[in-house]
Formats: C-alpha cells, sequence, structure tokens
C-alpha cells in the first residue's frame, strides 16, 4: 500500500549498510513512496515508529561526509514537503575520558554541553580535520546549532525513564528484532564477546627508539551488557578520526565523546538530533565485529526516542522544506509538492493537479498540460502571497542568526579583550616590581658609594695627620 506523501514528519538517515539495515528493521508497516521529486536520486523505506510515520533513506554507495549528508537530506525534503526533524542514526568512534567511561557498543545523543575552554557547545562541533590533526588542537570550521528542543525534551525524557528502569534495557529491544533474522545476520549483528573491547593508550611505547603497540588498559567489567548512553558533544568533520593523541585533547578540551562524518552537513540547514553507536575508539585499533551491534543499539534508541516525543509537538514545528532557501527548492507547483488522490494519472497527478496547474499558466494548450505534468510549468511571473511571507520569514530566520553569531563574537572579543585587560594587569604588576627593584639597587648602590667615599675620606684624613706630625 502507498501513502500520501504530506504524512510523512520524521526523517531516518543513514550512511552505510549496517545502519539503513538496522533502521529497516524497527520500521512497522514498511512500504515504497508513492512519488518522488524529479531529479531525486535517494533510496526510501517507508513506515511507522510509535506513532510518528517515518521516512528511512541512506547515503549513496561512495557518498559520505557533510557535503553528501546536506544534499541526501534537501532531496527528501523536496520529496516529503512534510517532514519536521531528522534523526542522524548510526555508528561512531568513541572518545573515552576520565569524565566519560565509553564502551564499544555504547550510544552518543548529540546535545548541548559545557567544555571548560570551549564553552557552550550545541552538540555538534564542525572541524577541520587537516588542520586539527596537524596542530593537536581543536580548529573549528563553523559554529553549529543545536537540535530542536521537542527532540532534546524527548532525550531527557528518555534518560529518566532509563534511570528509573535501571538501565536502558536496549538488548532485549535488540532480541526481539532478532526473532525475524537468519543466524548469519544474528551474527553480524549480535552484541561480540566483551573481551574483544580493548582500549589501547593513547601514548606510544618506545623500546631502544622502536615504537611498539600502546600498552593496554586495563577497565572494570560493567555489571551489565546494556549500552550507556552518553549526551554531549559530538565531532563531525569530513575525514576518520584515527588519531588517540588528537582524540584525547578534544576529548579533554571540548568535552567530544564521540567522532562521526555526516553531522556538519545538516546542523545548521536542518532540525536535527544525531545519535551514533560506538564501534571503536577513533584511533588505529579499528574493531569492525562491533560495527553491527553499535548501529542496532543506535537504531533501539532512536525508536525508544520517538516513543517519548508527541506526534503534536512535531506537527507544531515548521516543515524543513519551508526552512531551505529558495535557490534549493525545485521550481515545482503545487502537483508536485504536495499530496495525491488514488485516481491519477501515469505521471502520478489527479485531473484536479493538473487543471489547478495549467490555470496558473498563461493559457490552456495542449504544451502547458504537458509540462504541468512533467512537473516542469512555470508559474505567474512575480511572487504570490505565501511566497513573500516565507521569504520575509528566512530572511528573518537569516537575521536572527547572523545576530546570533555576531552575539557569539562579541563575547568571544569580550573574553579576549579581558584576558588582554588581565595580561595588562599583570605585565603593569611586573613592570612596578622591576622598577622597585631597581631603585632598591640604585639607592644600595647610592649607599654603598657613599660609604666608600666616606672611607676614602677617612683614610686620607688620617694620613695627612701622620704626615703633619711626622714633619
Amino acid at each position: 500500500m502507498r501513502y500520501d506523501n504530506g504524512i510523512y514528519t520524521v526523517g531516518w538517515i543513514s550512511a552505510i549498510d549496517e545502519e539503513y539495515f538496522a533502521a529497516r528493521r524497527f520500521l512497522k508497516d514498511q512500504h515504497e513512496p508513492k512519488w518522488k521529486r524529479p531529479g531525486d536520486e535517494n533510496h526510501y523505506t517507508l513506515g511507522k515508529v510509535a506513532n510518528h510515520n517515518i521516512v528511512a533513506t541512506v547515503l549513496p554507495q561512495g557518498d559520505n561526509g557533510p557535503t553528501a549528508a546536506a544534499t541526501l537530506l534537501k532531496d527528501l525534503s523536496a520529496s516529503f514537503p512534510n517532514v519536521k526533524v531528522c534523526l542522524m542514526v548510526g555508528v561512531g568512534g568513541g572518545a573515552p575520558s576520565e569524565r566519560q567511561d565509553i564502551r564499544l557498543g555504547d550510544v552518543v545523543v548529540s546535545a548541548p554541553d559545557w567544555a571548560g575552554e570551549g564553552g557552550n557547545q550545541g552538540g555538534v562541533i564542525h572541524y577541520d580535520y587537516a588542520r586539527t590533526l596537524r596542530n593537536k588542537r581543536f580548529e573549528s570550521i563553523s559554529y553549529m546549532n543545536r537540535p530542536p528542543s521537542a527532540l532534546l525534551a524527548a532525550v531527557r525524557a528518555l534518560s529518566v525513564k532509563y534511570e528509573e528502569n535501571d538501565g536502558s534495557k536496549i538488548n532485549a529491544v535488540i532480541n526481539e528484532i532478532f526473532a525475524d533474522l537468519s543466524e548469519e545476520q544474528r551474527q553480524k549483528y549480535c552484541r561480540p564477546d566483551p573481551s574483544s573491547d580493548k582500549l589501547y593508550s593513547s601514548e606510544p611505547v618506545q623500546n631502544e627508539g622502536v615504537e611498539e603497540t600502546p600498552r593496554l588498559i586495563e577497565r572494570t567489567q560493567r555489571p551489565h551488557s546494556d549500552p550507556v548512553i552518553h549526551r554531549g558533544t559530538i565531532a563531525s568533520a569530513s575525514g576518520f578520526m584515527e588519531d588517540a593523541q588528537t582524540r584525547d585533547i578534544l576529548a579533554k578540551e571540548r568535552g567530544v565523546l564521540c567522532f562521526e562524518m555526516e553531522a556538519a552537513g545538516m546542523m545548521n540547514t536542518f532540525p536535527c538530533l544525531v545519535i551514533r553507536g560506538i564501534c571503536d575508539y577513533s584511533d588505529k585499533h579499528w574493531v569492525k565485529g562491533w560495527r553491527g551491534y553499535a548501529a542496532m543499539a543506535a537504531a533501539a534508541y532512536a525508536r525508544d526516542l520517538l516513543g517519548e516525543l508527541p506526534a503534536r509537538e512535531v506537527d507544531n514545528l515548521r516543515a524543513i522544506y519551508d526552512l531551505l532557501p529558495s535557490e534549493y527548492k525545485a521550481p515545482v507547483g503545487k502537483a508536485l509538492k504536495y499530496v495525491f488522490g488514488d485516481e491519477t494519472n501515469e505521471e502520478g497527478f489527479t485531473q484536479a493537479d493538473v487543471e489547478e496547474s495549467l490555470s496558473m499558466g498563461n493559457n490552456k494548450d495542449p504544451k502547458n498540460a504537458r509540462l504541468a505534468q512533467e512537473g516542469q510549468r512555470q508559474a505567474k511571473p512575480g511572487l504570490d502571497s505565501n511566497d513573500v511571507n516565507a521569504r520575509k520569514e528566512r530572511e528573518i530566520l537569516e537575521l536572527k542568526e547572523r545576530m546570533a553569531s555576531m552575539e557569539l563574537e562579541r563575547k568571544k572579543f569580550e573574553d579576549m579583550m579581558k584576558e588582554l585587560r588581565l595580561q595588562k594587569e599583570a605585565l603593569e604588576q611586573e613592570a612596578k616590581k622591576y622598577v622597585d627593584r631597581e631603585k632598591a639597587r640604585e639607592q644600595e648602590h647610592e649607599d654603598v658609594s657613599c660609604h666608600l667615599e666616606a672611607e676614602r675620606q677617612a683614610k686620607e684624613k688620617a694620613n695627612s695627620e701622620r704626615r703633619t706630625s711626622s714633619t
């Protein structure tokens, strides 16, 4: 059965095979889309999770990184113009630290956090991969927006629910899915033996100038096998993080919990939440056997999260399509943007859609009818009131974003000026101490000179008196 495209309000984005496989396992009542915008080459799986109608998709083979993710989501929002929020669900590399005991199979969720010198962060930070590795410090590319408040509220509610239940119980959810899988699939997506979860020190071991395998960090085994959910900062770039030393630096200075490659392409344009199952430790010691389970754990958490997200909260949000800049939107009319009835022509349009499209043209000749059916009809010159209002809202939103960016820069400038004032005061104090020391030395030198001069004069007087008495 196929349904109207307009009923789908939540997007579920995957990047690799294992992530899309896991996503499809949690979709109920799966079916194919009735229609896609011309030029949209994404593959979609439609279904339900909790009370939400979901459109799931995956990046094309060989495409990854921020740009590929942004392109995919742009096409999705055009074909499904009522999608309000998106979940980026999949795997990532963990960043264990003294603050966060992250293990393979755990789940990291992007959420605003405070990170020392990094200050307030929105949940995802976009870093320059090459410069960060070269300089061994965080090199920012752009500031990222935070996830929608409705999703963050659901994240907190689910966290409390897990605490009340003494854990996530995600393994039980995964076991329900396994009932319908083959033995080969179970082996690929089951939780690996805990003995394969090995974390190595980021400090290399040197033996007479030859670098050896870093030492294994001993960790106490957990009393349960369910994934632990971590909320905080996810670092996104165009490359895989495989440097343990850089990983630890960003974890300490920026509070990074996880590294991945797609989120930076979506956060500033699309309202998204990023959910990552940990399949390695962002170093050279890859453990590919954890990828399937990590993807399944992230999908299970996404299912639980959607259960805590009221459908009415999503309905109240603006559609992603309306948030897109005009140059990203296809030049199509209502016949391509919205839902169609059951009685459609071979192109998927109802007669009413075609007639309405024709009524917006300059005449009713067959050429206009063909163009309308192909979705290439040209509307009358100018903008209608809806387009004007949408453009005004977009301009207001862009102004607000620029103002927020300027406010952030202003605060950074104020912090820098405060630091410079403190440095100036410290230098002035040091200068004063130096002047005082110099004055003390000059006074001491003067006192010594006076004392020596007095001694010289006394000796000369004594010598003069002796010469006088001898004559």
